[in-house]
């Protein structure tokens, strides 16, 4: 139920399995029914969160929520993934979000990724070093979606941190940029609201 039968990917011996969560019949959130009225929230913690910390996905009204600071599209001109970590921008636009960054930091020197997949690295430990960076915003409507400290950089190698993300046909918005981020899908009016949340909390709403 909810499930599929040949699923890849980069999975750690932690992870539990794979559920589907899209629109179609036989994902979780269909075969729910009105149990989960078509709609549920995840809550995405950090990779550096402590053991014993877990991320949250609730469904039906548990997953409603409305907040001054939330912002909410119904766009359909991006992915929201949750299963994939990195963020993606058409090759054209990312070359020119790329050239903005660099010219915006000083602090720390530019590297390249030991493993050769991102492409805006840096040798700088913590963003800490990194100088003059104003972050990075998304417009979905309503309030901004401003990325916190923890969705800017990831640690790739010993001194070497890089922005989780690069070019690509599309774009598509990747669990990094959803940590600590109360994150809605309405499946019904086709909705997917973002709230700025720590995810480490026992009770998120």
């Amino acid at each position: 139920m909810g499930r599929g039968h040949n699923n890849r990917g980069l999975f750690s011996p932690e992870t539990s399995g794979t559920i589907g969560l899209g629109g179609s019949k036989p994902s979780i959130v269909s075969r729910l029914g009105d149990l989960s009225d078509r709609k549920f929230f995840c809550c995405l913690l950090p990779y550096s969160s402590k053991v014993g910390k877990s991320s949250k996905l609730n469904f039906g009204q548990k997953a409603s929520f409305q907040a001054k600071d939330s912002s909410s599209t119904t766009e359909g001109n991006i992915i929201i993934d949750s299963g994939t970590a990195l963020t993606f921008f058409p090759d054209a636009s990312f070359s020119e979000l790329a050239t903005a960054f660099a010219a915006g930091v000083t602090g720390g020197k530019r590297v390249k990724d030991p493993s050769g997949f991102l492409p805006v690295c840096y040798n700088s430990t913590t963003e800490s070093r990194i100088k003059n960076f104003q972050g990075l915003q998304f417009i979905l409507g309503g309030p901004d979606v401003k990325l916190k400290r923890v969705n800017r950089f990831i640690r790739v190698a010993e001194g070497v941190i890089c922005k989780p993300g690069g070019g690509d046909s599309a774009a598509l918005y990747g669990n990094f940029a959803q940590m600590n981020f109360l994150v809605g899908y309405d499946l019904v009016k086709k909705t997917i609201p973002f709230k700025p949340t720590d995810c480490g909390k026992e009770e998120v709403t």
